[in-house]
């Protein structure tokens, strides 16, 4: 029980610990940037299968037999890599295999990057994608938004200036 109260302290301390400033933030998103874009080309060279489409279908499947727990079925807009396809489908959401140790290495440190995975790969059903696929295993997706993004702030200077409600900035 002690050893249990004293490690609660020492995550918790660390976690409220964490106030990056400008800079860290700004180098954390800098890094996860270069480690997405790595990500990105390595899976692209190894999926058989990359595509634009819908997700609209996520099943359970037997976990023992497959070794992951969901299939994702996919429409097909467009093919960028791989056969036509009107619909695929592909397992995601790998079963957990982790020990321990693999997953306290896996918590978030505040100002590291987080380093892309193809066991984050999943998606939601009704949710367009960009997704890769290998040997009907989802290695990756990446979301497209459905509705515009909230403003940034030279958005919103060009937003307030085409209303003429500011000076030119």
């Amino acid at each position: 029980m002690t050893w249990f109260v004293l490690s609660l302290l020492l995550f918790s301390s660390g976690l409220f610990a964490c106030n990056p400033n400008a800079t860290t933030f700004s180098n954390e998103f800098r890094e996860e940037r270069q480690l997405e874009e790595a990500f990105a080309l390595q899976i692209a060279q190894e999926a058989d299968f990359i595509g634009i489409g819908r997700a609209v279908k996520v099943r359970s499947v037997d976990e023992e037999a497959w070794g992951y727990q969901q299939r994702v079925f996919f429409t097909v807009y467009s093919v960028l890599k791989g056969t036509a396809s009107a619909e695929v489908s592909a397992l995601m959401l790998k079963t957990d295999t982790l020990s321990d140790a693999e997953r306290i290495d896996d918590i978030y440190v505040c100002g590291k990057a987080q380093k892309p995975s193809v066991d984050d790969a999943y998606a939601v059903e009704t949710y367009k994608y960009l997704f890769y696929i290998k040997d009907g295993i989802l290695l990756r997706t990446n979301i497209y938004p459905e509705a515009p993004l909230p403003m940034n702030p030279a958005e919103e200077v060009a937003f307030l200036r085409l209303k003429q409600q500011i000076d030119s900035h």
